[in-house]
């Protein structure tokens, strides 16, 4: 139904450049990356590279809850970030880590998603473990980040599935609404491990969902997650297609297993405060085009990543801060 690997290769071979990314930064959990994406065909195991997607429904300004034909909007965000514009206007928040951060302290950033970045380090499974007794019930939990990514999680789809029981047995004990890891928009294998090239984007994550159906017992999840940034490199409609190929390709593996929905737990545009006409631009069409589509419909939830800087200047909001709460102003 959706385009290969090889056409987005095609597609973009001759507009594709490989850009830097900026890094999300917090030391608390020592698990930010440098993001990149759109990188040339020609890309080795250390260049990340990017497909594209669909368009879906329409998205609210405020409040913790939507409607049926609008996605749930987030923001990711960090522990250094005055975060008071957003307080009452997001639907749900993450932060990388299974507990709000004090950035977030008397904010309301609608309902909080705990995340188990890895299993693999007690930094991240004894906090994961110990805040498990406060969640309640019903609680949405969001899998490992980026497995598929040198510096993040970075493990096989095996590896993780022999530690997914760390996330799987909150579905009994505290009826919780599980994703898969959170994978990149990476089109090509960014590494080996133990001699083996692991799989990047799409990939890992099919072959993490035929070893999770396969496994006794079977493992269930509610929602894919992903992971996609664009790149400063490309046009706002050049971001868009490439953003509309990898969601689409979600949408399909989603369908294909038997998943109702998809969450982009962890987005951005790839343009920065040197482009921040674009990056409201972007968000303008993310909201009243991408997510206005039909085609998208089973994409729920997205949360855009503030860390980035193109949301707040200081602690009043941007235009794409505003944009991306449905505000009608100009870029």
């Amino acid at each position: 139904m959706w385009s290969t690997t090889q056409s987005l290769f095609s597609f973009f071979s001759v507009l594709c450049t490989l850009v830097q990314a900026k890094p999300h930064a917090n030391p608390q959990w020592h698990h930010r990356h440098s993001r990149g994406v759109a990188a040339s065909p020609t890309s080795s195991t250390t260049t990340t590279t990017t497909s594209t997607s669909p368009t879906p429904s329409t998205p609210q300004s405020s409040g913790t809850t939507s409607d049926s034909s609008s996605p749930n909007i987030g923001i990711l965000y960090d522990s250094t970030s005055d975060l008071s514009a957003f307080s009452g206007q997001v639907g749900f928040s993450v932060d990388w880590s299974p507990i709000p951060l004090s950035s977030s302290d008397n904010l309301d950033l609608g309902t909080f998603y705990p995340q188990l970045w890895t299993f693999q380090d007690s930094n991240h499974l004894n906090p994961w473990t110990n805040a498990a007794p406060s969640w309640p019930s019903g609680i949405n939990l969001i899998g490992f980040n980026e497995p598929d990514m040198p510096g993040q999680s970075w493990m096989t789809p095996s590896t993780a599935i022999s530690g997914w029981n760390y996330i799987a047995q909150y579905q009994s004990s505290k009826d919780a609404k599980i994703s898969t890891p959170g994978v990149s928009n990476s089109v090509v294998s960014l590494g080996t491990i133990d001699g083996v090239a692991n799989p990047a984007g799409q990939e890992w994550m099919s072959q993490f969902l035929s070893l999770a159906a396969s496994n006794s017992p079977k493992y269930t999840f509610q929602a894919i997650s992903m992971h996609w940034y664009g790149s400063s490199s490309l046009t706002v409609d050049e971001n868009g297609a490439m953003l509309n190929e990898q969601a689409g390709a979600m949408i399909q593996l989603a369908e294909d297993n038997g998943i109702p929905e998809v969450w982009i737990t962890e987005m951005g545009s790839g343009y920065d405060t040197s482009t921040a006409t674009e990056d409201c631009q972007f968000i303008q069409w993310l909201e009243g085009t991408f997510m206005k589509n039909a085609s998208n419909s089973m994409i729920t939830h997205y949360a855009y990543n503030e860390h980035l800087g193109t949301l707040l200047n200081g602690d009043a909001m941007t235009s794409s801060g505003s944009a991306l709460l449905g505000g009608s102003g100009s870029c």
